[in-house]
């Protein structure tokens, strides 16, 4: 790697881990809700007439079954969730679904997240900049993917 390019691979790295350091700073200063909690609410939210199955939410997530597991697990006991045996779904299946208290939690949430993002990302890049940020994310997704799908195979 030539010293440009390593410089440029810094300034991402470090731009991703303070942006991502900010956003979930100011999400649970307003909502209580960890970003973990609010990955799951945003699956569940998505998929609000669907019955939602752990499996699914693992999968969507890109999380173990144990790490979701004790996700959930937290969620329930503060009721922004709610598991329920679903024999309709099949043998020992489980739903999961928002509670009220998850629906307000997340709503909540999205509109400081929203708001977060326009302050620290869209006030601050022009249109054009917005645009090449959008392209370069698009074409390192379709780069990630195909090696995903090579490695499948």
């Amino acid at each position: 790697m030539r010293v440009d390019q390593s410089v440029a691979w810094g300034d991402f790295v470090a731009m991703q881990q303070a942006l991502h350091a900010q956003l979930s700073a100011q999400m649970q200063n307003g909502s209580n809700l960890s970003e973990a909690d609010y990955a799951v609410l945003a699956v569940l939210h998505r998929r609000r007439r669907i019955h939602t199955r752990p499996h699914e939410l693992a999968a969507e997530l890109q999380w173990e079954k144990s790490r979701l597991h004790r996700q959930l697990v937290r969620m329930e006991s503060r009721k922004l969730i709610s598991r329920r045996e679903a024999p309709e779904l099949g043998t020992r299946a489980i739903e999961v679904t928002v509670t009220e208290r998850g629906s307000t939690a997340f709503s909540t949430a999205i509109a400081r997240h929203t708001a977060a993002i326009d302050e620290i990302v869209v006030s601050t890049l022009s249109d054009e900049d917005l645009q090449t940020l959008g392209r370069i994310s698009r074409k390192l997704l379709r780069g990630l993917a195909t090696k995903e799908v090579a490695s499948e195979s």
